[in-house]
């Protein structure tokens, strides 16, 4: 979010804005508001700092030995970067 308002324009940090904590945001600011996301690069470099701490995750976990604990972990880590909405 942060990567996104530090290069959007006013009119795209109004959109973003505008359904930031609004319980009942209308389908089309929120489509706005994920266009401005996505056309300041906010969304690829959240996407991108995800897969570097997945990363860094895995080879943490890979020091374990191997358990079930071990695979649930390694789990959860795909489960959060890899999901798609």
């Amino acid at each position: 979010m942060i990567h996104a308002l530090e290069r959007a324009s006013p009119a795209e940090i109004a959109s973003i804005e505008r359904v930031l904590g609004a319980e009942n945001a209308a389908t089309t600011d929120i489509a706005t508001a994920i266009e401005a996301l996505r056309s300041t690069g906010g969304i690829d470099y959240a996407k991108s700092r995800a897969r570097e701490y997945a990363d860094n995750a895995r080879a943490n976990i890979a020091t374990f030995p191997e358990s079930r604990a071990k695979r649930d972990l390694l789990e959860l880590v795909e489960f959060f970067t890899e999901r798609a909405y």
